[in-house]
C-alpha cells in the first residue's frame, strides 16, 4: 500500500494540497461549539488523506487516474475559491443543496459574475501552472525513486502495511461526525458543523447526508401539509366579493426606492400611485433570511418565523382561501411548478404532492418568460370569479440585474454614479443595471394594478430578501449568515407597498384607514398571510390578529434575522438605522 504512494508521491502531494485549499479559506461564519471543534483535524487532515491513499491503489496501474483525480479536484478548488473571492461564501454542503434547488437559468447567471469569472480564470490559469509544475516533479521523481526503494526495502512490509491501514481506519473515521448528526436528524446541528468543518463540499460525506437529511425531512412534510390542508377549521368568510394578488418580489433593497428617501427615481409609477392615496408604502418590514428557498414556503403558512411549531402543523394559506370560496392562482416566473429539479429541492418542494397543488390552486402557469412583464401579460390577474386570490412569483431584481429589463428601460447610466464612490466602470454599471431593474419592476407592477384598477381589488408587493449592489461596499450580491448592521440593512430589510382600488376603498373605509395607520407597524415579511386572512374574511383558528396590518394589536418581542435568530433586530434598530450608504 505504501509502495504505491511513494512512488506517486508528487501526485499525492498535489492532489492532497489541493483538497486541503479550501478548508483554509476563512469561513464567514465560525460556531465555537466544542463539540464541532473537536472533529476540525481529523475531517480537514484524515479524509482528503483517504482519497489520496485510494487513488494511489487505483492509479499504481492507471495513470490516467491521477491526471483526472487532479483535474476534477483542481476545478472544485478553484470553484471554491471564486465563490469565495466574489461572494464571500464557502462551498459547504449547504451551498451545494442551494446550487441544486436553482435553475440551470439561474446557475448561468451566478456563474457570469464578472468577478467570478475572473477569479475562475485566475485559478485555472493557477491550476494549469501547477499540474504543469507536477508533472515536472513527478519526472524528477521517477528518476530517484530506485534509489529511494532500494532504501525502503530495509523496513519490514509488515510495519509498512500497518500504517497504511491505519490512514484508511483514521481517514474513515472522518465521516462518522456527520453520520452522527444525520442520524440524531437535526438540521441546525448539521448546518452548523457544516460550516465549521468544511472539505471540498462534493467529495464531504457532509454533502450527501446533508441532502438525504433534506430528502427524508421534506418528504414527511409534505405528508403533514396534506394532512394540514384536509382539516381546515373554517370558521367564516364574509365578503362576498374581492380580488387580492400577492406579488412576491426577488432581491430588492428598499434602500433603492425613492419611496423610501432614494435619491433617484425608481418607482415613478408607485410613487403616483401613493401620491394619489391608493398606494400605502410600510416602513418596518424585515426578512429573516437573505436565501429565496428558506423564505418563499414561509409565505403559504400561517405560521411565524422561528415558530417551534413544525411547518406542516398548519395549513398553508391558499388552501385555505380555497376553502373559504376564493378560486386561487399561483403565477410563477422563477420555475415551472410543475417541473422540479433533480435534487428535489425546490422553492415550492411543498407543491411536489398533486394532492398539494389541487388543495392549493385552481391555476398554475405553464410557462415562463425572460421578463416580468411580458410574463403578466400572458398570465393577468383572474378576474372571472367574484372572489380571487393570486400570487406572482416575480423574477425582480435577482441576479444579474441586466437580464431583468429590456433595452428601453436603461434609462439610469453608469456615469451618474462616480460621484458617489470610486469604483471601477464594472461596478459602476451594475449600479445602474439594478436601478434599471427596479424601474422596470415599478412598470411590472402598475402592468398588474391596471388588470384590477375597476375592480375591487388589493394589490400588495413586498419581495422574499433584499440584495446588495455596492451601497457601501464592493459588493453585488448577498453575504449569507454575516449579520454586521450595514449587511441587516441592505439585505434584510424589505419594501412593501399595498394598493387599495377605489372600489374597495369605498366598500371598506374602515379596513382601508387601519392600512394607512399601520405603515410603521413591525412585521416580517412572511407574516402578510394573516393581512390576507383578514382582508379574505376568511378565518380559522391559525389566524393571529396580531399580525394584520388591519388591527391595532401587536405581538410583543423581538424580530430576529438568521435561520438560528442568530441577530436581534429591534435591539440593535439604531446601530442599523445608523449604518452609512454611500448615497445616503
Amino acid at each position: 500500500m505504501l509502495n504505491a504512494l511513494v512512488s506517486e508521491l508528487p501526485l499525492s502531494l498535489a492532489l492532497y494540497i489541493l483538497f486541503l485549499i479550501p478548508s483554509f479559506l476563512p469561513p464567514k461564519v465560525l460556531y465555537n461549539e466544542l463539540r464541532y471543534q473537536h472533529s476540525l483535524a481529523l475531517v480537514i487532515l484524515a479524509q482528503p488523506l483517504f482519497y489520496v491513499v485510494v487513488l494511489s491503489l487505483l492509479s499504481h496501474r492507471y495513470k490516467w487516474v491521477w491526471w483526472c483525480s487532479l483535474a476534477v479536484v483542481g476545478m472544485l478548488t478553484m470553484v471554491d475559491i471564486g465563490c469565495y473571492i466574489s461572494q464571500g461564501i464557502n462551498l459547504t454542503s449547504v451551498l451545494l443543496a442551494l446550487i441544486l434547488q436553482t435553475n440551470f437559468r439561474e446557475a448561468c447567471e451566478f456563474l457570469s459574475n464578472p468577478v467570478m469569472m475572473t477569479g475562475l480564470l485566475s485559478g485555472f490559469l493557477g491550476l494549469g501552472i501547477f499540474v504543469a509544475a507536477v508533472h515536472m516533479a513527478d519526472r524528477m521523481w521517477k528518476r530517484r525513486l530506485t534509489r529511494i526503494k532500494h532504501r525502503a526495502t530495509n523496513v519490514s512490509p509488515v510495519v509498512m502495511n500497518v500504517i497504511g491501514v491505519t490512514i484508511c481506519l483514521v481517514s474513515l473515521l472522518s465521516a462518522y461526525m456527520p453520520y452522527r448528526i444525520m442520524l440524531r436528524n437535526n438540521m441546525g446541528d448539521f448546518v452548523k458543523a457544516d460550516h465549521c468543518v468544511r472539505p471540498i463540499a462534493i467529495t464531504s460525506p457532509f454533502a450527501y447526508y446533508f441532502i438525504e437529511l433534506q430528502r427524508r425531512r421534506d418528504a414527511l412534510q409534505v405528508e403533514g401539509i396534506a394532512s394540514a390542508n384536509s382539516g381546515i377549521d373554517l370558521v367564516t368568510c364574509d365578503v362576498d366579493s374581492l380580488n387580492i394578488i400577492l406579488v412576491i418580489g426577488e432581491s430588492h433593497n428598499k434602500h433603492r426606492c425613492n419611496l423610501y428617501g432614494y435619491q433617484k427615481q425608481t418607482y415613478p409609477l408607485m410613487t403616483k400611485l401613493a401620491e394619489s392615496g391608493n398606494l400605502t408604502v410600510f416602513n418596518d418590514i424585515i426578512t429573516y433570511m437573505a436565501t429565496t428557498k428558506s423564505v418563499i414556503p414561509r409565505f403559504f403558512t400561517p405560521l411565524r418565523v422561528h415558530d417551534s411549531k413544525p411547518y406542516d402543523s398548519a395549513p398553508l394559506l391558499p388552501a385555505i382561501l380555497k376553502k373559504g370560496g376564493y378560486e386561487t392562482a399561483i403565477f410563477c416566473n422563477q420555475q415551472l411548478i410543475k417541473t422540479f429539479l433533480l435534487s428535489n429541492q425546490s422553492c415550492y418542494l411543498f407543491l411536489n404532492s398533486e394532492e398539494v397543488r389541487d388543495q392549493c390552486f385552481d391555476k398554475i402557469n405553464e410557462t415562463i418568460c425572460k421578463y416580468d412583464a411580458d410574463f403578466v401579460a400572458a398570465y393577468p390577474p383572474p378576474v372571472s370569479s367574484p372572489r380571487n386570490f393570486t400570487i406572482y412569483n416575480l423574477m425582480g431584481q435577482h441576479y444579474v440585474a441586466s437580464e431583468r429589463y429590456p433595452a428601453e428601460f436603461a434609462i439610469f447610466k453608469p456615469d451618474e454614479y462616480t460621484q458617489l464612490h470610486k469604483f471601477n466602470d464594472t461596478q459602476y454599471r451594475e449600479m445602474s443595471e439594478y436601478d434599471n431593474a427596479c424601474l422596470y419592476n415599478d412598470h411590472v407592477l402598475n402592468e398588474i394594478i391596471k388588470g384590477v384598477a375597476d375592480e375591487k381589488a388589493v394589490v400588495i408587493y413586498v419581495p422574499d430578501h433584499a440584495e446588495e449592489s455596492y451601497d457601501y461596499r464592493t459588493l453585488q450580491g448577498r453575504r449569507l449568515f454575516e449579520y454586521t448592521p450595514a449587511t441587516i440593512k441592505c439585505e434584510y430589510e424589505v419594501p412593501m407597498f399595498i394598493w387599495c382600488s377605489d372600489k374597495f376603498i369605498q366598500e371598506s373605509p374602515d379596513a382601508f384607514r387601519q392600512l394607512k395607520a399601520n405603515v410603521d407597524k413591525a412585521l416580517y415579511n412572511t407574516d402578510i398571510a394573516h393581512t390576507i386572512m383578514d382582508l379574505s374574511g376568511v378565518r380559522t383558528s391559525h389566524y393571529d390578529p396580531r399580525l394584520s396590518l388591519l388591527t391595532d394589536s401587536v405581538l410583543p418581542g423581538h424580530r430576529y434575522v438568521g435561520i438560528y435568530s442568530d441577530y436581534d433586530y429591534d435591539a440593535n434598530r439604531d446601530i442599523i438605522k445608523n449604518a452609512k450608504l454611500i448615497y445616503e
